[in-house]
This record gives structure tokens, sequence and C-alpha cells, in this order.
């Protein structure tokens, strides 16, 4: 064999022995891609910037070490117990219990009308009703349900409702959809143990607790103080994960406080290692194994490793979640999305600070929202969604691929209008009489059908 064979030979034996045999090269696969947009390209490398380090790193600082985390945000009244009395028998419980019951028959959840329904208590009223509905209480008899309640508020009041997206509106929507990935797929339904789905449900809640509406990538490129905590690993996710938990060992929080050691111990590791999935550094390593154990039919549901991993991907969907959905409500999470980077963007040029991608309120908004969300579901959502399906038999792909659509015709019909703008511009003797190409697609494109 020549030099370079037995290089590549080497390579891949090396990789076959490693853990990186299903690790897709993020990076190289875009760089090599040259009809991808350069700005999409930026902007997908940015979102999988990573220093490898797989275990959680202990934080020593305090919770409320963060000006954004300061006490003073937990010393709202507690709700007693009788305020809330299993929901049922309150006036909020006569109006969400419908839209409850809905969220496990249809995908069209609308958790933004849910957000006003309960006085912008989203996380509370969904976790508590879900903890209900999964039997939570009836199988853990040492759960304290008056500090539960305690612990979802401080909780909720940890999540910033400045933030456009990540806010309690968004962690109460990625708890409903795991638990209606868990209640709707057959492949699911009987798969995990109560404990794991106590550990599912608050990892879902968890999952972006005290998130400052700025990414890893901007904390790790200004040197923020949770940044050298963490050691640029994974630096919001460690830090959701620790600073929440911390609640829940508050003396007025406590709610696992009567489960046994054992059982604390094993939620705490499921909770902190789900978290940890959702840092989309660490998508490309658990996506593809994902797909091998589907691809090689390797699942042991026996094994609690197998379980963790499908765990970790539930959340990873459901964080995705909103790629999915129909397109009146897709598109204002994407506002959403769009409005909390704008706001990174202004904290960049405040600090003298290259904008990163995608996050200048200055560029044209309609071209931030195509590009963006084009590169986003074409690259990330899509290829998850589809081996998310391919494993549960829920139908969700293709809902991601119809929102992906409605940008491609919007690309599209961008286009033919700047054509025909500048056809016009230098033929400005043509009047025929007859539409144009562009009206003639635009007047399509607006008769279709929200998905």
């Amino acid at each position: 064999l020549g030099a370079p064979a037995q290089r590549d030979g080497a390579y891949s034996l090396g990789v076959r022995g490693s853990h990186e045999l299903y690790t897709v090269n993020v990076s190289g696969a875009l760089q090599s891609r040259k009809s991808v947009d350069y700005d999409v390209k930026d902007y997908l490398l940015t979102q999988f910037q990573t220093h490898s380090e797989d275990e959680l790193v202990h934080s020593s600082s305090s919770l409320y070490d963060d000006p954004r985390l300061s006490r003073s945000d937990y010393d709202s009244p507690i709700v007693p117990y009788g305020a809330y009395n299993g929901m049922e028998h309150n006036y909020y419980g006569h109006a969400l219990m419908p839209y409850f019951k809905l969220a496990f028959t249809t995908w069209d959840f609308d958790m933004f009308t849910f957000e006003r329904l309960s006085n912008q208590h989203p996380l509370l009223y969904t976790t508590m009703y879900l903890f209900e509905h999964h039997a939570m209480f009836e199988t853990f008899k040492g759960l304290d349900k008056e500090k539960l309640i305690n612990f979802l508020q401080y909780l909720e009041a940890g999540y910033h409702r400045e933030n456009g997206f990540h806010n309690s509106t968004h962690a109460a929507d990625v708890v409903l959809v795991f638990s209606y990935f868990i209640t709707s797929s057959e492949e699911l339904a009987n798969t995990f143990t109560p404990v794991e789905t106590l550990a599912g449900i608050l990892a879902c809640a968890m999952h972006d607790y005290g998130h400052p509406g700025r990414n890893n990538a901007f904390l790790m490129n200004t040197g923020h103080p949770l940044a050298t905590c963490y050691n640029d690993s994974s630096v919001l996710e460690n830090y959701h994960a620790s600073s929440a938990w911390q609640l829940v060992q508050d003396p007025n929080s406590n709610f696992m406080e009567g489960l046994s050691p054992a059982i604390k111990m094993e939620v705490k590791r499921i909770v902190l290692s789900m978290i940890r999935a959702t840092d989309m550094a660490r998508h490309p390593k658990l996506l593809n194994l994902f797909q091998h154990k589907i691809q090689s039919d390797s699942f042991d549901l026996s094994d609690k490793h197998d379980r963790l991993l499908i765990l970790k991907m539930a959340i990873k969907c459901a964080d995705l979640s909103y790629c999915s959905k129909p397109r009146r409500l897709y598109l204002e999470w994407v506002e959403r999305s769009v409005t909390e980077s704008y706001s990174q963007g202004d904290a960049e040029r405040a600090l003298g600070l290259p904008v990163s991608t995608f996050m200048d309120r200055n560029q044209p908004h309609d071209e931030v929202m195509t590009k963006s969300q084009t590169g986003f579901i074409t690259y990330i959502a899509l290829p998850t969604y589809r081996i998310w399906s391919s494993y549960t038999g829920l139908p969700l792909a293709d809902a991601v691929a119809e929102n992906l659509n409605y940008w491609n015709m919007h690309k599209s019909i961008h286009m033919i209008n700047d054509n025909n703008n500048n056809s016009n511009s230098t033929n400005s003797n043509n009047n025929s009489g007859r539409p144009s190409t562009s009206s003639i697609a635009a007047s399509r494109y607006a008769s279709q059908p929200a998905a």
C-alpha cells in the first residue's frame, strides 16, 4: 500500500477503536459543501462550538452570584397548598384542563394561549398536571406536593421573562412535548421506569433554568465567569442543572426529601445527563450514536444506559419541537427566537465585538428569519426528527419538512421578485398587461394552507 492508503487505514482503525466511530465531523461536512450559504455555515458552526469535556464540572459558585439571579427573584410569596389543590378545584383547573386534555390527543397544543390563561405561570401548572397525569404522587409516596409547588414557583421565577425564547413558556412546552412522546408513541409507552419518567419531567422543566439570553459561544468568547467556572464545557447546560438542583435542596422546596437516597441519586443522575444532552456541541455524537443503535437493532431496553440514551434523545427532540409545530405556532417561536438573538447582538455591539451571524437587528429581518431557519432545519432539526420519527413511529419529521418548505418557497418568491425588479429596471417599456410570474407565485404561496 502507498503512504496515503496506509495513513487512511491507520486512521480508520483508530476511529473504529475509539468512541468517535459514530460522531459526525459537522464542521468538516459544512466546510466541504460549497453550495451552503456563507452566513448559514458560520451560524451553524457557531452552534457546535465546543471544548470536549464529557463530565459535569461541579461549580463552587453560589446560585445567586449571577446578577440576573439575585435572591430577590425568589422572595415572592409562596402559593399555599390550598390555592392549588389538585387544579380541578380552582379557577385554573376549570380554565386549563381542556387544554391539557387536548395536548394528549393532538400536536396542535397552543402554549402561547396557555401562557396567557395561566397568568404567566405555564411551567407551574403544566408540570403539576403532568405529575398527576403520570401518577407520580401515587407511585412515590414520599413526594411532598406543597414543596413541589414551592419548587416550581422558584424555578419559574428563575426563567427570565424578558428572554424572547428561553423562558418558562418554552420550558413548559418542552415538558409537555416530552410527555406527549412517552404517551403517544407505542415504542416509548412502556419503555421507562417510574423513576425515569419522574426524572424526565424534571429535566425538561429545569433544562434552561436561569438562561441569560446569551449562548455558550458568547459566554466563552467574553470570558464570562460562568465559562471560567465550568471550564468552557457545556457552560449553560451545567449551570442550568447545577443551579436548578440547588433549588431542590432548599428546605422550603425539597419535595423529594421523603424519597430514599437511592431514588434521589438516580433521579439526579438522569436529570443532569439529560440537561447536558441539550448542548448543541454534543448534538452530532448523540444523534449518530442513536442512529447506530436503530440501524444495528442493538437497543436493549433492559439496560438503563440504553434507556438513558433514549431519554437524552427525547429531551433533545422536545427542545427542537417548535420546528415541527403547526405553521402559526412555529412562526411565533421563530419570531421569539430571533428577538432574543437580536438582544445578544446588541450586547456584542455594545462590547465592541463582531455581531454574531443572524443576530444583527440592522440586517433585513426577513433575510435573517429565512436564512437562519433554512440552515437550522436542513442541517439540525430535520435530520434529528427523521431519526426520531423512525424510532418512535410519530410522523413529526413530515411537519418539520413542511416548515422547511415554507422557507424554501419564501426564498423562491424573493428571487422571482428580485429578478423581475432587475428585469423591469432594464426593460421599462415591457407593458404587456399580463400578470407577472412573481404575482402568480405569490398568489399560489399565499393561498397555501398553514401546516
